[in-house]
């Protein structure tokens, strides 16, 4: 009697066992592509949130009726899977590169992971809802005629390089609650949906952009809230010809490129713009003209202490002038006061002009892009800066012994020489009498070959 129960019972462990470790794997015997018709599975069974569901190449299925639930869901080759109802995933869901999820509505919750290598579809008007899931996109995700997607509890969004979100609709995707995080590290890019005119897509919740934040013209993102924190982190680019309205807290240790790198155009930023002296401006230049060169507009009151980088995409005319940055009110600018760039073998200076509502770029010098001795190797300097009747040109003893022919040439803003000073020692007088006030450049030369540079002002 003992050894039938103990039978009994060993039997009901592993038939228990068995169902929660059951395999579904989806035939299409039944006809139709309906998760919820059991003949259409090869055990004759509507999954469980025990079961790990297969769909083969091939195949078209759709959760549609009721709520559907599963321990792990694999799709195989060509397959797509639509969710047009609530799903509750345990474990995981894998999406293979050509196989495509079509998120119409409902809610996925269950504590699940989904890996995209393929492509995700959010479409429809009705809302949807992630909740308490890890989503890692290696693939493409395309946001289209959508609404709201919203975040719940905890969920982590990883874009990854070389994975891209294309969102081709209005709405925006917001956390109902604290603590959700999107990650980017691939291209998250709000475009047109071939209709025309502008959009708005707002974004409400934790974002962290390692890659690339990317508008189309007439198109924002609005990053909202002060609970919700937007970080532009080092490798992070801010690029488009679109609007970013960003009242979001913002840090910003990136770069600012209006239309793209390469590409020239204007990109707007409303309500908190961070430009410190971590963050970078890439302006590409490629005349001299409006419209030839990249701009950037502030709506607000910015404080300027980053770094702007120039991208020559043609060789520029001393006394070529570019308004690169427009604001209501510049609250303050620390720039540095010329910028300096390369271009067909030649580097080019640009003097540095601020003023209330706007940053003007000036190209003032044109050299050889590379010299036989590094400036950043000699100390050379005007001392005091700026200058007095006692200012002098200040180098070292070896290099007045190394180069005994050097000369020191002055340059005004304009690139126009004003003196020529032979007999250059260690300690060399300046001639402030043939100075007219403003900024001016020496130059260190021996032969041929610039040894130094430095700025001074009058």
């Amino acid at each position: 009697m003992k050894t039938k129960l103990f039978l009994s019972v060993i039997a009901l462990f592993f038939t228990q066992a068995y169902m929660l470790a059951q395999t579904h794997i989806w035939t299409g015997n039944g006809g139709d592509n309906d998760w919820f018709n059991s003949s259409n599975w090869n055990v004759a069974s509507i999954p469980s949130v025990a079961s790990d569901a297969v769909i083969p190449n091939g195949f078209m299925v759709e959760i549609e009726t009721a709520s559907a639930e599963a321990n792990s869901i694999i799709l195989e080759g060509v397959t797509t899977l639509t969710i047009d109802n609530n799903l509750t995933l345990a474990s995981f869901l894998t999406i293979p590169a050509v196989s495509n999820i079509n998120w119409l509505s409902g809610v996925i919750s269950g504590g699940g992971t989904i890996d995209n290598d393929g492509l995700i579809q959010l479409e429809s008007f009705d809302d949807k809802k992630l909740l308490n899931s890890t989503l890692n996109n290696y693939g493409a995700i395309y946001i289209t005629n959508s609404n709201l997607i919203r975040l719940e509890q905890g969920v982590v969004i990883n874009n990854y390089e070389n994975a891209t979100i294309d969102i081709l609709s209005n709405g925006g995707m917001i956390q109902d609650d604290l603590g959700n995080t999107v990650n980017n590290y691939g291209t998250i890019s709000k475009l047109d949906d071939g209709g025309g005119g502008g959009g708005s897509f707002y974004m409400i919740y934790d974002m962290n952009n390692y890659g690339t934040i990317d508008i189309a013209e007439g198109h924002q993102y609005l990053f909202l809230v002060t609970s919700a924190n937007l970080h532009n982190t080092e490798t992070g680019v801010m690029q488009g010809r679109g609007t970013y309205d960003i009242t979001a807290t913002f840090t910003n240790e990136g770069t600012y490129s209006p239309a793209g790198k390469n590409v020239v155009g204007t990109m707007d930023v409303i309500n908190n713009f961070v430009f410190d002296s971590t963050s970078t401006l890439e302006i590409d230049i490629a005349g001299a003209t409006a419209g030839e060169f990249d701009v950037l507009r502030v709506v607000g009151f910015p404080n300027l202490e980053g770094i702007i980088k120039i991208n020559l995409q043609y060789t520029p005319e001393i006394g070529d002038e570019y308004g690169v940055i427009t604001a209501n009110d510049i609250t303050s600018c620390n720039l540095a006061d010329y910028v300096y760039t390369t271009y067909e073998g030649l580097e080019y200076t640009f003097i540095v002009f601020c003023n209330t509502t706007n940053v003007t770029l000036r190209m003032v010098e044109i050299n050889l892009a590379t010299t036989d001795f590094p400036s950043e190797e000699i100390e050379f300097y005007v001392q005091p800066n700026p200058t007095t009747e006692n200012s002098q040109f200040v180098l070292p003893t070896e290099v007045i012994q190394q180069y005994p022919d050097a000369i020191i040439m002055v340059y005004n803003y304009l690139g126009q020489e004003i003196e020529n000073i032979t007999g250059v020692s260690e300690l060399t007088h300046l001639n402030r009498s043939k100075l007219a006030n403003g900024f001016y450049i020496a130059k260190l030369i021996s032969g041929d070959t610039t040894l130094a540079t430095t700025k001074f002002v009058k």
